[in-house]
């Protein structure tokens, strides 16, 4: 399944919006929009279809690096903590 990518302006800068082929709500869509627009994850200029595989791996590169950041706070203040 590929969906389209619009190049939309948000907020005075360009960004993309994926949008949706068919049915109702989907909320991997909406998850991905978000971030899209948040800058946390980004497509390509020059692509205008992106497939399902793609989408989804790049949320889980974005949550994977989410989670590698919230480890190491947590050692560090865990590692603070055990010194005092």
């Amino acid at each position: 399944m590929e969906y389209r990518i619009q190049l939309i302006h948000f907020n005075g800068k360009k960004t993309h919006r994926i949008l949706q082929n068919v049915g109702g709500p989907c909320p991997l869509l909406g998850l991905c929009n978000v971030l899209l627009l948040n800058n946390d994850i980004r497509v390509n200029q020059s692509v205008t279809r992106i497939k399902y595989s793609d989408l989804t791996h790049c949320l889980k590169d974005h949550l994977q690096k989410l989670f590698e950041v919230n480890i190491s706070s947590k050692s560090a203040v865990d590692e603070t903590e055990m010194a005092n």
